[in-house]
């Protein structure tokens, strides 16, 4: 699910697609990729969220490019995540529901957009 009002503007960074796994095992893990079109931007950043909560901020430019967030339901291994690309594990129950990727742009454009998946814990 594409949700933003640029998600069709060729000109503009997107979210092409979001691929996670449909369901993972409780103390489980797995793979969130975000593919993005750049459309002539600047990446500024990729972030991930698990419900409300962002878990991973990839910024490009910065020293520190990658990010972790404290999150009670999942860990997200940092050296086998890269750009939009996350690897998550030691998931619980309250980790299920959507996972969201946020990409946006530098300037002179600021574009943001986002993309939506569901993953269930079983």
């Amino acid at each position: 699910n594409l949700g933003s009002p640029t998600a069709n503007a060729c000109h503009a960074i997107n979210v092409t697609r979001v691929v996670a796994p449909t369901h993972l095992m409780v103390g489980g893990s797995g793979d969130l990729e975000c593919q993005i079109s750049l459309g002539g931007d600047t990446l500024y950043s990729i972030k991930w969220y698990q419900g409300i909560n962002e878990i991973y901020r990839f910024t490009p430019f910065k020293s520190r490019m990658q990010q972790v967030f404290h999150n009670d339901f999942l860990t997200v291994d940092v050296d086998k995540s890269t750009g939009g690309k996350v690897h998550i594990s030691n998931v619980t129950v309250g980790a299920d529901g959507p996972f969201r990727c946020e990409v946006s742009a530098e300037a002179p454009t600021f574009y943001t957009d986002y993309g939506v998946t569901e993953v269930r814990v079983v």
